[in-house]
């Protein structure tokens, strides 16, 4: 499930410009904050856009977000949480903070049951090229609402297309 943070508009913002600054179309902002008029965006108004995810792409180093979790952080890079409590030296799992840098393993090669969304990809697309339903992409990602994914974001895929 994608995480999110607040943006404050500026004067002279546009729904569009802050879309592309953030990696997503217009149209997924719109439905994201409840916005019916694309234009009526007023400086100081507080809207919610998709968190930019720091991901390396072949391990490195992940740092930690506002609200991720090691379980989150885990999911995000195919590994589990005691991977990352070795991997790091830590303790206790519990103890993770905004601005911490964590050490994350490789991420699983392509084809290994999961797959990167790209932009312009939709799940009704991406259930189309890997022979599968919409339903089954969200249930098995957690999607609540099927037509909000973001490019970067893993998805799971079936066992049938690994």
């Amino acid at each position: 499930m994608p995480a999110f943070s607040i943006y404050t508009v500026q004067q002279g913002d546009t729904l569009e410009d802050i879309a592309q600054r953030h990696g997503v179309t217009w149209q997924v902002l719109a439905r994201l904050n409840g916005l019916i008029d694309p234009d009526s965006l007023y400086p100081g108004q507080r809207i919610r856009v998709p968190r930019e995810e720091r991901r390396p792409p072949r391990g490195g180093v992940y740092t930690v977000q506002q609200g991720d979790t090691l379980g989150s952080i885990a999911a995000r890079f195919g590994t589990t949480v005691p991977v990352l409590l070795r991997l790091n030296g830590l303790q206790n799992s519990e103890l993770i903070y905004p601005g911490q840098e964590l050490r994350v393993p490789a991420a699983p090669p392509a084809g290994n049951g999961w797959y990167e969304v790209q932009p312009g990809d939709t799940l009704y697309s991406l259930a189309g090229r890997f022979g599968t339903t919409v339903e089954e992409l969200a249930q098995l990602n957690g999607i609540g609402t099927p037509n909000l994914i973001f490019p970067g974001e893993r998805l799971r895929l079936p066992r049938q297309v690994n």
